[in-house]
């Protein structure tokens, strides 16, 4: 286990199935976050990629990814409040960015894993 002190654990995208669920190359990025997570904010990544569009639902809005991953932490037991989606970009640089503007603003976070 880690002796480091973090605010926030970052989780990285990469996809979802067409079934709107997390792929299993994510899976154990989520599952890792977990048994890392002591009280830490968890940010789950991810809008989606350029390289390929996005799932949607039956009424037409898209999935996003850092929502499927929000979803999925929640339904085991991490708090919805410390559960923060980044879901506003569609690549690395912009996920960098978007999670580094969520956790100073939302969270008021500096370390982050």
């Amino acid at each position: 286990m880690f002796d480091a002190v973090f605010d926030a654990i970052v989780i990285p995208g990469g996809g979802l199935l067409p079934d709107h669920t997390l792929p299993p190359w994510v899976l154990p990025r989520f599952e890792r976050a977990l048994a890392l997570r002591r009280a830490e904010f968890v940010l789950p990544l991810s809008a989606g990629s350029p390289h390929r569009p996005s799932p949607f639902t039956a009424q037409g809005g898209p999935v996003f990814e850092a929502h499927v991953g929000a979803e999925w932490l929640v339904a085991r037991g991490v708090p919805e409040d410390r559960v923060l989606p980044e879901s506003l970009s569609f690549d690395t640089i912009g996920n960098a960015f978007s999670h580094g503007c969520c956790i100073r603003i939302r969270a008021g976070c500096v370390a982050c894993m």
